[in-house]
């Protein structure tokens, strides 16, 4: 089986085959579990998640709620 890479970092993808680093759209849009908002974009950020960010990427400075988002997880202090 072939390996998922993202073409900015290098880094392994999930079975989704994106995350943060990569600059991709959902096919669909899916709804943001916190504000409620149709969106396409997966690095969206809303003010109900703020208190919920608990990694930032040490590659690209993204900020995420999962861990498995960010090609370097970094936890917030």
């Amino acid at each position: 089986m072939k390996k998922l890479v993202c073409p900015n970092c290098g880094a392994e993808l999930d079975e989704w085959g994106y995350h943060l680093c990569r600059n991709a759209s959902f096919v669909e849009p899916v709804k943001c579990e916190y504000c409620g908002k149709s969106i396409t974009d997966p690095r969206h950020i809303c003010k109900p998640m703020l208190p919920h960010l608990k990694y930032v990427c040490g590659n690209c400075g993204r900020l995420s709620v999962k861990e498995h988002l960010l090609c370097k997880p970094t936890p917030v202090e």
